[in-house]
């Protein structure tokens, strides 16, 4: 360090000084250290030398220093000795040297005299300070000094990188006022009146509205935009925030993604307050052995030396918790695409196409990262299967094997997708998620063809390939989604006793109707017979049936449920907060819990024993043998958690099922990918 020559330092750690044993300070027992001081000229520089003895060692006659400090205008250090006399440099500042703060505050310094402290107090010449306060000052102002040039080399390094920006184009903020934000035709109320005075923000013009009504969605009878309506009375504070990026070359011709937060407000709804910020930076390029690297920054209201942009990603609170000023998922400025674009790895990724086709926000560095490896998501796009192009980008490690969507490893259509060439009309007109597709490629493989209208209604409800494909080996397709809806208004208001509905969504009646036909199955039901087939009431025939295979099925798997007990318990067994998971002894278990409970599990006992599923008990830990709950595990996914009457699970049920799939299946899962 400037100042200081520790080489030459070392030999003036002990200035052969003795303190007369008369002293008043040998006998102050409240001191630690006695200090005596000098001013030294070491190799060139003039230095402030603190010699530091023990109170105790020196009143027994022991005349030697323990610690030495050598403190300069810009610098300190301080030799120590240790318990086997060696040296060692320390370069602790004067408070924590004596652990003042945290470590021994009994601990207590005195000058020898005071001239020692006048020359410290001459040679640190700090305002109002004298003595070890005024040492304490200069170091202090020493390493925020120190600090300072960190901090200024850091932002330098980082305000070069912000310099490499172009402005972001006139057209932006257009673009978002026109295209992103929501658009409202404030309007003046009169009762009984049809023609009503209105001002749209979408095209600023004033418009007469009929049939308006508070926070409803219409259409701007100027220029036909969709809008919400908004009583001018009611409306008194009426506010959005979005999130837009814009993606763009830098000066050395790398890709730069800026995320902008914006905000609106319309107090005067004539001439509403937008704002535009930069949120953060994202900067992509290639690095020389061709891996995609990226590098975050984001803009502190703390400020900084230089600059407010700190590298890194934003600090949040949780990650489990949505944060607006950290999420980089916006919507994209397409208009200046082709621009960037070109010349890069991505000129030909359909980007711009891929955000505009469903005019959605999005994450754009998973695309950026993602395309050189799977090019073939061009192709998707092209074809307008946007939705199977976001699963490769967002979510490609979400299957394998035969489940998979997509053969990411294909090249072309037909081992891509797994479908001909005379399939695309269909799927271009859903533009599927990875379900529908395994649905509507499964079923072509048993012969069904299935219609755009199923598809649709299929994925709009989130049903369950597996449940829709079993039940479409006894139904067709229009009969069998009239049927659930049939059955979804007959039952959707039964309630089980603890308060909640038996029906929620559509997917519990095809759920239900599945169990029934496996139950009809088991039992030799004729299900050519549409009595049996499309029961009037599907929840009572489904009780009726499950009463029945409880009695024909409650010992036949004895055997293989005592086989597989042990690896249960090791691999589910599991407790939280007063709940507990208990994997079934036998199959009588499993029956007495589809009694108790009144569901269905009393059916699975066979699913289980031929490794179709794995049924666990939820149960309290003050009351492990009352049921309470029944989970089902297919793999390592929960496929569904049912209490009495199949009520669905309550918050707290809820909460500790995720936190068994954190604890005891991701790591399964983990295990098995690795």
């Amino acid at each position: 360090m400037a100042g200081i020559n520790k080489r030459a330092c070392r030999s003036f750690f002990d200035p052969a000084l003795s303190i007369p044993r008369n002293n008043g300070l040998l006998c102050a027992d409240a001191l630690t250290y006695i200090v005596r001081t000098a001013i030294r000229n070491i190799s060139g520089s003039r230095l402030l030398v603190l010699y530091f003895y023990d109170r105790k060692s020196a009143a027994e006659g022991v005349f030697a220093p323990v610690m030495t400090m050598f403190q300069s205008k810009d610098d300190f250090a301080t030799l120590v000795r240790r318990k086997d006399d060696s040296l060692k440099w320390r370069m602790a500042r004067f408070d924590f040297m004596m652990e003042v703060y945290s470590y021994n505050p009994t601990i207590r310094c005195a000058f020898y005299s005071l001239t020692d402290e006048e020359r410290v107090t001459r040679f640190c010449s700090v305002p109002d300070e004298k003595g070890f306060k005024a040492l304490s000052e200069l170091q202090e102002r020493i390493l925020r000094g120190r600090l300072k040039q960190r901090i200024i080399k850091r932002e330098t390094k980082v305000l070069e990188k912000m310099n490499t920006l172009y402005a972001l184009p006139q057209s932006f903020q257009r673009w978002v006022r026109r295209e992103v934000l929501p658009h409202y035709v404030f309007y003046q109320y009169r009762k009984g009146k049809k023609g009503m005075a209105g001002f749209c923000t979408a095209c600023g013009s004033d418009v007469i509205v009929t049939e308006a009504r508070h926070n409803k969605p219409g259409a701007c009878p100027h220029c036909k935009r969709s809008i919400q309506y908004k009583a001018a009375g009611r409306a008194t504070n009426v506010w959005d925030r979005t999130t837009t990026q814009i993606c763009q070359r830098t000066k050395t011709g790398n890709l730069v993604l800026r995320i902008v937060k914006a905000h609106a407000t319309y107090r005067d709804h004539r001439n509403p307050d937008i704002s535009l910020y930069e949120n953060s930076r994202i900067f992509v390029r290639y690095t020389d052995d061709g891996k995609l690297s990226t590098e975050d920054f984001y803009y502190s209201w703390n400020g900084g030396e230089l600059t407010n942009w700190k590298p890194g990603l934003r600090p949040r609170f949780s990650y489990w918790q949505p944060n607006f000023e950290a999420e980089q998922c916006g919507y994209l400025y397409p208009d200046n695409l082709d621009k960037a674009l070109a010349g890069t790895p991505w000129q030909y990724s359909q980007l711009k196409e891929f955000a505009v086709h469903d005019g959605l926000p999005l994450q754009v560095e998973p695309y950026l990262r993602i395309y050189p490896r799977y090019p073939f998501i061009e192709y998707l796009v092209k074809l307008g299967l946007t939705r199977l192009a976001a699963h490769v980008v967002y979510h490609n490690r979400d299957y394998a094997g035969k489940s998979a969507p997509q053969n990411l490893k294909g090249k072309n259509l037909r081992e891509i997708l797994g479908v001909e060439k005379a399939d695309l009309p269909v799927l271009q007109e859903v533009n599927p998620e990875p379900n529908q597709l395994i649905l509507y490629r499964d079923a072509k493989a048993t012969g069904i063809m299935l219609s755009v209208e199923f598809l649709r209604w299929f994925g709009f409800y989130e049903l369950k390939d597996t449940d829709v494909l079993y039940l479409l080996g006894f139904v067709k397709f229009g009969k069998l989604m009239r049927y659930i809806e049939q059955q979804f208004e007959l039952l959707r208001s039964v309630v089980v006793p603890i308060g909640h509905r038996r029906y929620e969504r559509r997917r519990s009646v095809v759920s239900e109707y599945r169990d029934y036909l496996h139950f009809c199955e088991d039992l030799e039901f004729d299900l050519t017979d549409e009595f049996i087939l499309f029961p009037r009431n599907l929840m009572e025939a489904h009780d009726r049936t499950s009463d029945l295979m409880n009695k024909k099925k409650i010992e036949q798997y004895t055997a293989v449920f005592k086989k597989m007990y042990g690896g249960l318990v090791e691999q589910y067994q599991f407790a939280h907060r007063g709940l507990m998971v208990l994997p079934p002894k036998t199959p009588a278990e499993v029956v007495e819990e589809g009694n108790v409970l009144h569901h269905c599990v009393g059916g699975y006992a066979k699913r289980v024993a031929n490794g179709e599923c794995i049924i666990l008990f939820v149960r309290r830990e003050d009351s492990p043998d009352t049921p309470f709950y029944t989970m089902e595990l297919r793999g390592d996914a929960v496929i569904q958690v049912r209490g009495e009457r199949n009520g669905t699970a309550t918050t707290e049920v809820n909460r500790f099922v995720e936190m068994f799939k954190r604890q005891k299946l991701l790591p399964a899962m983990a295990s098995a990918a690795a």
